[in-house]
C-alpha cells in the first residue's frame, strides 16, 4: 500500500514568521537498550531513577525560532536552558554530577499556556558505589508566558505528590494533574517494586489524579504492565499508551525460586501456582494453542476513571498482522492474517493527538528493545467530522516507511523516529536518529537524537527530514558514578526529546461516567430501585457494577475463540452463514482480580516486590459470596442468566479479567486484557468480549446506529432485587470496621 506522505513545507520556506516556542528535554545519551537494562528511554519500566538508567546533566529548553530563521540557537536569543537559568543542575568541577545534578524528562503544557510541568530527578552519588535514593518528582514553571518573554523561570516542586517515582504528567481540563508512578495500588511498600508480568522488571501501577491543592490523590486507572504518556484529548477523554501482556508467568522457573504469598498482606508463602489463562507453550495433549500477549496500545478512560477501553474499543484484530487461534481441535477457528496491502503495527508509544485533525492520534511503532523506543511514525484515525469512529471505520496510516519500525532491513541513510509532535501550523517534528541497527547492550551510545521537520519526500515510499535541525545541538562533557564505576562522556551530541509547543489550546470538555443506558435504565425502573442509592453502596464500600448484556455474543471478526455459543437453558448464537463443527455450552463467568502474590526468591520472597497474578475474586469488600447461587463450584464466578446476561458487584480501582466456563467448568472464551473500574461506576457492555459493529450472526449490535435496543438484562434485575433486601444488612455486619 502506498506510504502516507507528510505534507510539510520546507524548513526554510516555513520559517517567514517567528514559529511558535518548543520545550524540549536535553538528555546525556543513554548507551545499550535492551531487557537486562531499562532506561528513560526504554519502551517499559522507563521510570527507574539511577544514573544508569537516567545519566545525569540533562535540562529543560526552550526553542524559539526568530522570524525568517531557520534554527533557535543561542546567538539570536531562541534557545535557553531553563532548569540551568532557574538555579538548578550540577557544580560539580569537569562536569562532575553531584548533590545538585539533574535528569529531566515529560514536559507538558497546561492548556492556556500559563504554565509548564515536567519530571525531574535530583541528585546523583559523589563517591564509588554511593547510595541512590532518587525519585522522580514533579515540577512546574508557573510564569510561562514571562518565560517566553525572557524572564528567569520560576520552577517549583508540586506539592503533596506522593513520595514515588513520578513521571509522565500533564494537564487535565480543571487545571489539575494527571501522571504516572510506581506507587503501589495501595500504597503498601510490602508490595514494592511492582513486578511486571512479563521480565519481573519494575513496573508502574497506572494512572493517577492530583489536586495540588487539597493532596487528593485517586488511582485513575491500575494496570499491572504500565501505562505511560497520557494526555487529554480534544474528546475529554484522557489518551495514554497502555502494555498490556496478561500472560503466565514466565519466570515460573525452580531457578528463580518462585512462591506465592497468601494474599497481598500476608508474609506467608505457599507453592506458586499459574490459574489463568493457558499456559504460554502449548502442553502435550492439551487441544489449547499457547498464548503470549507482549503490545503497547492506544488506551482512553474518562476523567473521573471510568469508562476504561482500548482507543474506540480499537483492538489486536484491527491493528496486529497475525492472531493465532486457541483451540486445536476446532475447524471454525482460524488464525487471523491482515490481507495484503493493509497496514498493521507491533506496538504505539509516545501518543499525540492532530491539533489539525481531530481524533487523529500520532505515535511510533518501534520493537521492544534495542532502538530506545524509536522506529517508524504511524497515525490512527479515529474520529470523522467530530464524531468518534466505531473501531471497525479507524484507519492506520504509515507517515514513513515501514521498514523503520524493524531493527534489521532499514534503508541507508534513514534512521529511527520517536517522539512526533503534530504542531498547530500542521507541520511535525520529532526526534531523529540517523542510525537504524539495534543498540541493545553497548557500552557507548551510537544513537544521536536531533529535533528535526518532517518535510514530503519526492521519492516514493518514504518520509526524509530536513537537511537543518531545529538547533545547533549541544555538547556537554560530564562524569556519573555507576556503582562503582566513573563514566566520562567527553564533549557528547547532547540528546534532544520530547518536544511540545509552547501555545494556548481549547479546553477540552471534561467527560465523565455517561447516564445509564436504556436497558440498564429499565432494570432499576422495573426493581424500583433508585440509581443514585445504588451509586452511593458502592461508593461507600469501594466497588463497581459490571453489567454484561450477553455474554453469548462475539464480535464477527474474532474467528480465533470460540463463537457458536449455547448458555445452559437458555439461548444460542451461532455463526452466520453457518459453520457447522463445535458449538460449546457455558454456565459461567468466572472473575479474576490482579493481586500482587507472586514473589520471588530465596529464602521465600527474599527478592523485594511482587508480581501481579490473576486469582478468582477474593477481595473482601466484594459481596459477590454472598449473593445466592453465584459461586457455583468455582471461586469468583456467577451465573449466566438464560438470556445471557451476568450482573455483579467488583472490587474498584483493581484491575479485572474473566473467562466463560462450561458446566464441566472448562474455559470457553477468555478476556485477553485487564480492566479497571472506578468506585460507583456502573458499566455495561453488549457481551464481555467486544462487539465493535456485528455479532457472530451478522446482526447489528446495541448501540450502534440501527440496532435494536434489547431489553433489561435478567441478571442485573435479580441483582437489583436482591440487593434491595440485603445489600446493606450484609454489608453492615460482614465488612465494616
Amino acid at each position: 500500500m502506498k506510504q502516507l506522505l507528510w505534507v510539510c513545507g520546507l524548513l526554510g520556506s516555513l520559517s517567514a514568521s517567528a514559529a511558535t516556542p518548543l520545550l524540549y528535554v536535553s538528555q546525556v545519551p543513554i548507551p545499550g537498550d535492551d531487557q537486562a537494562k531499562m532506561t528513560a528511554t526504554s519502551s517499559f519500566a522507563n521510570h527507574l531513577p539511577t544514573t544508569l538508567a537516567a545519566p545525569r546533566g540533562g535540562d529543560l529548553m526552550l526553542c524559539t525560532v526568530p522570524a525568517a530563521q531557520t534554527q533557535c540557537t543561542t546567538g539570536n536569543g531562541g534557545l535557553r536552558n531553563l532548569t540551568a537559568a532557574a538555579g538548578f543542575g550540577s557544580t560539580g568541577a569537569g562536569g562532575l554530577q553531584d548533590a545538585n545534578a539533574i535528569a529531566v524528562r515529560d514536559p507538558a503544557v497546561n492548556f492556556g499556556a500559563t504554565r509548564a510541568i515536567f519530571s525531574m530527578v535530583v541528585g546523583a552519588p559523589t563517591v564509588p558505589n554511593g547510595a541512590e535514593s532518587y525519585t522522580w518528582q514533579l515540577y512546574e514553571i508557573t510564569n510561562l508566558q514571562a518565560v517566553v518573554g525572557g524572564s528567569v523561570p520560576t520552577i517549583v516542586k508540586v506539592p503533596n505528590q506522593p513520595a514515588f517515582n513520578n513521571i509522565h504528567p500533564n494537564y487535565m481540563s480543571d487545571g489539575k494533574l494527571v501522571f504516572v508512578s510506581d506507587r503501589p495500588r495501595n500504597g503498601s511498600l510490602s508490595l514494592y517494586p511492582i513486578m511486571d508480568e512479563y521480565r519481573g522488571q519494575p513496573a508502574n501501577s497506572g494512572l493517577w489524579r492530583l489536586d495540588p491543592a487539597t493532596a487528593t490523590l485517586t488511582l485513575l486507572e491500575h494496570t499491572p504492565g504500565g501505562s505511560f504518556s497520557p494526555f487529554v484529548d480534544s474528546f475529554g477523554r484522557v489518551a495514554f499508551v497502555r502494555w498490556d501482556h496478561l500472560m503466565q508467568d514466565g519466570n515460573n522457573l525452580p531457578a528463580n525460586s518462585p512462591v506465592d504469598y497468601l494474599d497481598e498482606t500476608s508474609a506467608t508463602t505457599q507453592a506458586a501456582v499459574e490459574t489463568y489463562p493457558e499456559p504460554i507453550q502449548a502442553v502435550g495433549g492439551s487441544n489449547q494453542n499457547g498464548f503470549e500477549i507482549n503490545q503497547f496500545f492506544p488506551w482512553t478512560v474518562n476523567q473521573d476513571g471510568t469508562g476504561e477501553e482500548t482507543l474506540n474499543h480499537i483492538g489486536r484484530h484491527e491493528l496486529r498482522f497475525a492472531v493465532n487461534k486457541t483451540y486445536t481441535n476446532d475447524a471454525n477457528l482460524v488464525v487471523l492474517q491482515q490481507p495484503g496491502g493493509k497496514n498493521w503495527l507491533s506496538n504505539f508509544f509516545q501518543m499525540r493527538e492532530d491539533p489539525v485533525v481531530p481524533g487523529r492520534y500520532l505515535g511510533v511503532d518501534a520493537p521492544e528493545f534495542g532502538t530506545h523506543a524509536s522506529g517508524q511514525i504511524v497515525a490512527i484515525t479515529a474520529a470523522s467530522g467530530g464524531n468518534l469512529l466505531n473501531a471497525e471505520d479507524m484507519s492506520l496510516q504509515y507517515v514513513n516507511a515501514k521498514q523503520l519500525s524493524n531493527v534489521v532491513g532499514a534503508p541507508p541513510g534513514i534512521g529511527h523516529f520517536r517522539d512526533p509532535l503534530p504542531r498547530a501550523d500542521g507541520t511535525l517534528v520529532a526526534s531523529f536518529a540517523n542510525t537504524f541497527p539495534a543498540e541493545p547492550n553497548t557500552a557507548t551510545a551510537t544513537y544521536n537524537f536531533r529535533l528535526v521537520t518532517l518535510n514530503k519526500n519526492t521519492t516514493a515510499n518514504a518520509d526524509s527530514v530536513n537537511s537543518g535541525f531545529l538547533t545547533p545541538g549541544a555538547t556537554k562533557t560530564v562524569s556519573y558514578y555507576v556503582g562503582a564505576n566513573l563514566v566520562t562522556q567527553t564533549n557528547v551530541a547532547m540528546w534532544e526529546l520530547q518536544a511540545v509547543e509552547v501555545t494556548t489550546r481549547t479546553t477540552p470538555p471534561i467527560k465523565v461516567q455517561p447516564p445509564l443506558a436504556t436497558p440498564e435504565q429499565g432494570a432499576f425502573t422495573a426493581t424500583g430501585v433508585a440509581e443514585q442509592d445504588l451509586r452511593n453502596y458502592l461508593n461507600k464500600f469501594d466497588l463497581a457494577l459490571v453489567v454484561m448484556r450477553n455474554v453469548a455474543q462475539r464480535d464477527d471478526i474474532d474467528r480465533q475463540q470460540p463463537f457458536n455459543l449455547h448458555v445452559l437453558n437458555g439461548l444460542t448464537m451461532l455463526a452466520t452463514p453457518a459453520t457447522g463443527g463445535t458449538t460449546y455450552d457455558m454456565q459461567w463467568m468466572q472473575f479474576f482480580e490482579a493481586d500482587q502474590v507472586r514473589g520471588y526468591g530465596s529464602p521465600p520472597g527474599g527478592i523485594n516486590g511482587r508480581r501481579t497474578m490473576p486469582r478468582p475474586l477474593n477481595d473482601p469488600p466484594s459481596v459477590l459470596a454472598n449473593i445466592p447461587d453465584s459461586l457455583g463450584s468455582n471461586p469468583g464466578g456467577k451465573d449466566i442468566a438464560a438470556d445471557g446476561s451476568v450482573a455483579l458487584f467488583v472490587p474498584a480501582q483493581r484491575a479485572m479479567t474473566w473467562q466463560s466456563l462450561s458446566p464441566a467448568n472448562a474455559s470457553v472464551v477468555r478476556e485477553r486484557y485487564w480492566v479497571e473500574f472506578q468506585k460507583g461506576e456502573i458499566r455495561a457492555c453488549d457481551s464481555c468480549h467486544g462487539v465493535n459493529k456485528l455479532n457472530q450472526s451478522g446482526s447489528l449490535v446495541y448501540p450502534t446506529a440501527g440496532a435494536p435496543v434489547p431489553p433489561p438484562p435478567q441478571a442485573l434485575i435479580d441483582l437489583l432485587n436482591w440487593w434491595k433486601t440485603h445489600g446493606d444488612r450484609i454489608f453492615a455486619h460482614d465488612f465494616e470496621p
